[in-house]
């Protein structure tokens, strides 16, 4: 059974995804006391890049800006307590809603994954399930969720502050807010417009559940993706594939370094480890099916996972040159950039 979402418009392939998780799970209930444990990488994935040792198979954790190397389990690693949890006023929603979610969209690809480790031929049901995991394997991560946040509060700082500048409008603006809420601005309207035209002067934080609600854009992702060449590059027996808090990466190797790029850009190559033996490569390239990498090849792409990863990188192997690399990129994970009046917000 797959998760059909392909060929409808936005508000149906919701609905859709809305109606399948409604068969396997209670949506709506009252909402949980306790928030549970959320894996933002989820546990079955990162089992997959255990050290190969039979007595007590290893997870190994290298951190940027921390130069231990920590040995962690698949269960502990990657966790932060209601992560995903809504915080919402009507009390028939179940606040781990997306949780649940995420839950029946790895219940899906768990399969294919085990089928890709196996190097068994993909059906089209096969990859619309693993289109829709790589989806919110993009959205999913603290590094995804980050950026929404931080574009939604630099976004409503910029309209704010286009606002402000000018001066009758904003005077309408406010007295408008005056006249639906019933509350009196008690501030002189000049000095608050001047106020808010100094952009050093204050910040906007956007709130936890707006990054929650555009998560689940992976669904539109999804059709980008199957549509892509796919090919799975095995590693070598000396070099394996790493993972990171950021697994699932793209650009344009053709483009300038500080250039984003589009996913439906020809040059786009699609990136994201499938274990320590397997690397899934998705592009636009006639370019697909199993094959073998060489060493130079992972290491290149084990340098790009790094580069992508928020904080936190997974291996199955304990290297303190590795761990040099790690922390050679600090802070390297893309950001968002919002420019007015000529300067970075």
């Amino acid at each position: 059974m797959s998760i059909s979402f392909f060929g409808m418009r936005r508000a149906e392939s919701q609905k859709s995804l809305s109606e399948i998780v409604f068969r396997n799970i209670k949506l709506y209930s009252i909402k949980m006391a306790e928030k549970i444990r959320s894996h933002y990488i989820p546990k079955f994935y990162l089992e997959g890049f255990l050290s190969p040792l039979k007595r007590k198979p290893t997870l190994y954790l290298y951190e940027k800006g921390n130069s231990e190397i920590r040995r962690a389990s698949p269960e502990d690693a990657a966790v932060i307590k209601g992560y995903y949890s809504i915080d919402s006023p009507q009390s028939n929603i179940d606040e781990n809603i997306v949780e649940n979610i995420l839950s029946l969209v790895e219940s899906y690809s768990a399969p294919v994954i085990r089928k890709i480790k196996n190097k068994e031929e993909l059906n089209n049901d096969d990859r619309e399930n693993f289109s829709v995991f790589l989806g919110y394997m993009l959205t999913r991560v603290p590094q995804h969720r980050k950026m929404t946040e931080d574009l939604s509060a630099k976004a409503a700082k910029s309209l704010l502050m286009a606002q402000a500048s000018h001066k009758e409008g904003f005077e309408v603006l406010l007295k408008q807010y005056e006249k639906d809420t019933g509350k009196k601005i008690n501030y002189p309207v000049e000095k608050l417009r001047r106020f808010l035209m100094d952009a050093s002067k204050y910040d906007f934080k956007a709130h936890p559940n707006i990054s929650l609600t555009l998560m689940h854009t992976a669904i539109e992702l999804a059709p980008i993706f199957i549509e892509m060449n796919w090919s799975f590059w095995g590693a070598t027996d000396e070099s394996k594939y790493i993972t990171s808090d950021n697994p699932l990466y793209y650009f344009d190797r053709t483009a300038p370094s500080h250039e984003g790029a589009g996913l439906i850009n020809k040059n786009i190559e699609l990136y994201f480890p499938v274990s320590r033996d397997i690397m899934f490569v998705g592009s636009w390239h006639n370019i697909s099916g199993y094959r073998k990498s060489d060493s130079n090849n992972v290491r290149g792409w084990n340098k790009n996972t790094i580069i992508f990863a928020l904080r936190f990188v997974f291996a199955s192997q304990y290297s303190e040159g590795l761990n040099r690399i790690v922390q050679r990129y600090i802070d390297s994970a893309p950001k968002v950039e919002v420019i007015w009046g000529g300067k970075k917000m």
